[in-house]
This record gives C-alpha cells, sequence and structure tokens, in this order.
C-alpha cells in the first residue's frame, strides 16, 4: 500500500503545470477504463478517467485509511503530444489541500490502449471503454 500512497501521493498521480492545449484530438474525449499495476506485488486496482475538452476528472477505485489522498476523484489536465503519446496531469492539490500533484506520460499501445508509468514506479494502463 506504500507504493499506492506514493503514487497517489506523486499522482493518483508529478508535478508540473499543465501546458497549452492546441487542438483537442478527436477520439480521445469521453470514458476510460485505468488499471494500476502495483510493481513486485501482483495487485492491481482499477479506476475511471473521463475526459473532454483538455481536462476532465481521475478516480481510482481503492481507498486508504492512513492516506486521504488516496481513492479521492481529482481533476486532470491532458493534451497529446504526438499521434502516439499523451500526457496526463493528475491535479490531487485542487481536489485536496496537501494532496500532491502528478504528470504521467502515456505511450499509444494500439488504437484503445495507452500504457505509462508513475514517478514511483506504477503502471498504469489505460483503455477506452
Amino acid at each position: 500500500m506504500k507504493h499506492l500512497a506514493s503514487f497517489t501521493m506523486a499522482a493518483l498521480i508529478a508535478a508540473s503545470s499543465p501546458g497549452t492545449i492546441a487542438q483537442v484530438p478527436a477520439g480521445l474525449e469521453g470514458e476510460w477504463r485505468g488499471r494500476i499495476l502495483v510493481p513486485g506485488t501482483g495487485r492491481q486496482f482499477d479506476a475511471q478517467l473521463h475526459l473532454k475538452a483538455g481536462d476532465g476528472t481521475w478516480r481510482a477505485v481503492v481507498s486508504s485509511s492512513g492516506d486521504p489522498c488516496v481513492g479521492i476523484a481529482m481533476p486532470v489536465s491532458w493534451s497529446l503530444l504526438d499521434a502516439e503519446s499523451l500526457e496526463v496531469s493528475f491535479l490531487g492539490s485542487k481536489a485536496l489541500t496537501g494532496c500532491r500533484d502528478s504528470t504521467v506520460h502515456f505511450e499509444r499501445v494500439d488504437g484503445s490502449t495507452f500504457k505509462g508509468r508513475t514517478p514511483s514506479g506504477l503502471e498504469i494502463v489505460l483503455t477506452r471503454r
């Protein structure tokens, strides 16, 4: 759970200021299923990501009595860097004072899947619903 707390604090997801979003790419807005994989443990957690024009909402389906930042819904900002990569900034500090922001770079796996790794080493797989 320590990895998960680090991930949430360092992001349920690592801070950067959101960049300017040029044009909203067709097909990325909408509902995404997230799968958080904790390295070395085999543990996995589900998450939900809703994307709209440059922003959206993230929520991991997990909680921690020791860390109020784990599992809370938080705003995100995002941009498509090129045809194969997506950057998502998870804005925990806007959801709850004391929670950290984090940015994850995702690479396209196929037409409906992106994969990225948090600064704390958690792998996140996003699949279009």
